[in-house]
């Protein structure tokens, strides 16, 4: 979840300053593969994890969807 958050930041920043944010996407398919384990989807919603996946899907800072 950590890692989740950084990326975000990264890409937020990144678009701030007119550059492709990557982070998310590079780390999109890890993200993928542990949120289907079901022992793992227990422990990320209670450690947060519903806020950080938000993070991920919001709307960028100019109105637009993530990649």
């Amino acid at each position: 979840m950590d890692r989740m958050h950084m990326a975000f930041l990264s890409d937020r920043d990144n678009f701030k300053m007119g550059k492709p944010g990557l982070q998310k996407i590079m780390m999109a398919k890890e993200v993928y593969e542990a949120l289907r384990k079901i022992n793992i989807q227990e422990k990320f919603l209670d450690m947060g994890g519903a806020r950080v996946l938000s993070e991920w899907l919001d709307l960028l800072p100019d109105n637009t969807y993530p990649n």
